[in-house]
Formats: structure tokens, sequence, C-alpha cells
């Protein structure tokens, strides 16, 4: 069983346990930010599990307690961290789980150092396991909501569908967590994508955006301000293995980084124009 199918194992068994009947109490976190008891239940779970998986990779998950690290006595060390790690974000879109709307995932990445080599991402509401592997392309699995006993079995792979400009839908990233300035930037981008494009959605579950991309329900993805955080990595690959572009965007005045999926060059290229003549140079990281 390949590692892509373990991690898959391992995902259905965690939402068959813990998304079933989903315990969506929640507390305050950070910046009017939440965690719910079944994103630690979940992250626990990944945890232990995906050790036994690949066993030199330690596992950092979002909302597990200070001291949860994973780590096998094997694994090998950079001199800034492990060359292998799991990355996991137990439930992305926590407001959304939390308030019973259907916009958020789970999301899996093995990374070497830094960079995401596998992401396994589950749309728990609509039946959806999506796979990416690194020079392996994306491909989907359907599950069946509330059972997720097991996969079908049967990939479909996914690709990103390139349409004109006027013709597509973006979705933004908007949060109280951003900054003053950069909440400011993505006003102003909202107003010109309306202008211009088919519509805008505001999901905030980044890892759902990128499959919805690579799955060629969105045919961007924008965010003015990212820090990284727990899903950057298997978004940009999903991007890039379904057909996609990534692209990074630096706002040197406003010390600012952040990044374009689009589905085909045309919308890259627009969307660069409008970057640059708001102080924002868009640098092509890959391309699918």
């Amino acid at each position: 069983m390949s590692e892509a199918e373990n991690v898959r194992r391992v995902l259905l068994e965690a939402a068959d346990r813990y998304l079933r009947s989903p315990d969506r109490t929640a507390e305050i976190k950070g910046v009017r930010d939440l965690v719910t008891e079944t994103d630690r239940a979940i992250g626990r779970f990944l945890a232990d599990r995906l050790t036994t998986v690949r066993g030199d990779a330690p596992v950092y998950a979002e909302d597990l307690p200070v001291g949860a690290l994973h780590r096998a006595a094997s694994s090998p060390m950079l001199a800034d961290g492990p060359r292998w790690r799991w990355r996991l974000d137990p439930v992305d879109g926590t407001v959304n789980f939390a308030r019973g709307l259907p916009w958020y995932s789970v999301c899996v990445t093995l990374e070497q150092e830094d960079r995401a080599e596998l992401a396994v991402v589950l749309d728990a509401e609509h039946g959806r396991l999506v796979t990416a592997v690194a020079g392996g392309g994306a491909v989907r699995h359907t599950v069946t909501p509330g059972g997720f006993a097991a996969d079908t079995g049967l990939a479909e792979p996914v690709h990103t569908v390139s349409r004109p400009v006027d013709a597509s839908l973006v979705s933004v990233m908007l949060t109280p967590k951003m900054s003053k300035g950069a909440r400011a930037a993505t006003l102003r981008l909202i107003d010109h994508l309306l202008d211009h494009t088919q519509g805008v959605r505001i999901v905030v579950s980044q890892a759902l955006e990128a499959v919805m991309l690579a799955q060629g329900q969105l045919d961007a993805v924008v965010s003015l301000e990212s820090s990284g955080g727990w899903t950057r990595s298997a978004a940009m690959l999903f991007a890039c293995e379904a057909g996609g572009r990534v692209t990074e965007l630096h706002d040197i005045s406003g010390g600012r980084t952040g990044f374009l999926l689009s589905a085909g060059e045309e919308f890259t290229r627009w969307l660069g124009e409008w970057c640059v003549s708001h102080g924002i140079t868009p640098v092509a990281r890959v391309e699918g």
C-alpha cells in the first residue's frame, strides 16, 4: 500500500470516528478564532496514526497541546528542523464547522524541507477525498458523507479549468486575523474582481478552496496576506498537480506576502497587472 493510500485510510478512519456526529463545542482561540473538541480529537488521532505511516517524520498539528509533537527517534534533522514532517490541520475552517456551515476540510500534508510532497484533503460534507502527489498529479475518490467507511478505490483525475476572466469565480481570503492594511487592500481587490469577473466567494478554508480550484469549481484563490499556516504548502501542491499556476504576491511597502492560485495564464496575467498597479509584485513560483 502506498503512502497516499495509507494516509487516505487513516484520514477516513478519523472521519468515521469524529465526523459522523461531530462535537462542535467551541472556545475562543486567538483573534476571534475558535477551536472545537473535534479539532483536538482528530488532531490527536492523526498524530498517533501517521507515525505508523512514516516513522521518520515528526507530526506538527494545529490545536495539539504544547508538548504533543510526535517524533520518531530516527527522524533526520536539519540545522533548523526535520527533513521530513507531517503537517496537519484537523479542521480547516473551524468557524464554519462550529456554526454548522459546510465549508471546512481535514488536511494532511507530508513535507520535505518545507515543500509538500503529498497532500490529502477530505471534504467531508460533499464526500470528496482529494489527493495530490508531487509529480504524480491530483485525483479524487468518492466517499459516503457520514459513513466514511472507505473510499471507492476508483481514483478520478482532477484538473483545473481555465476560463476567461469575465467568466471566472474567485475565492478571496478575508479574516479578522489579517492586518488592517491587508484587509483594506483585499477590499479594493474584491471591488476590482466584482467589476470584471463572475463573482467572489469568501470561504476561509484554504485547503478546501485549493481542491475546489483543482476540481474546476473555482478559477482562482487569492490571499494578499499569508503567514504560511497549516495548509499553504498543500494548497500550492494541489494547484500545481491539477495543472494550475502558483504566484507569490509580495507587498514590500506593507511588509506582506500572499499568493495567487489560478487555473490559467490569462487570469494570472490579468490579476498580476492589478497587483503591480497597487504596489504588489507577483512572482511566479510553479507552473503545472
